[in-house]
């Protein structure tokens, strides 16, 4: 995804059209719930996703959405190219991880 985004920014900037894209890390949704819910002891499953990140939560669908409406704002005009990392400091603080493929 980054190197698309990379791509992209390059291919269509001089378009005026813009290319970011969003890396979530450890979101709170419904379906995390349900997986800390599930758990012999949901505190201890909850503390260990929390101590992950250097903000010490997950984050919250909506901390994704101000991102990605900021990068549609006027406001990121000028950002192309950039893979935005909302993950709480975790990449800062352990890299980015080896891709999955």
């Amino acid at each position: 995804v980054d190197a698309m985004t990379r791509s992209l920014a390059v291919s269509y900037g001089s378009k005026g059209i813009r290319a970011n894209s969003v890396a979530p890390g450890r979101i709170r949704t419904e379906t995390v719930d349900a997986w800390i819910d599930s758990a012999d002891d949901p505190a201890e499953r909850q503390r260990d996703l929390d101590t992950g990140p250097p903000l010490g939560r997950m984050g919250g669908p909506a901390e994704i959405g101000d991102v990605v409406a900021f990068l549609l704002s006027e406001r990121a005009s000028y950002l192309t190219g950039q893979s935005i990392a909302v993950d709480g400091g975790w990449t800062a603080q352990f890299g980015t991880p080896p891709p999955i493929t």
